[in-house]
């Protein structure tokens, strides 16, 4: 099966052409994906990141997202 970072890096690229000019994304992520690899190969930027602690092994990182007009 294809790995956390391949789904996301497939759902930013299908969503970045519907997305308005000023449109935010918010979305949640496990720890291990690296968000910032993944915006750089598309045109959108990190503007807010926030970590979650859930449990003792497993952080969420929730991250606000615009496109690059």
């Amino acid at each position: 099966g294809e790995g956390a970072s391949g789904i996301f890096s497939e759902f930013l690229q299908s969503i970045e052409h519907s997305m308005k000019k000023d449109a935010l994304l918010v979305m949640a992520s496990p720890h291990t994906l690296d968000i910032d690899a993944l915006l750089n190969d598309v045109g959108f930027i990190l503007l807010e990141r926030y970590e979650i602690k859930m449990h003792r092994s497993l952080t969420r990182i929730i991250s606000v997202i615009a496109k690059i007009h």
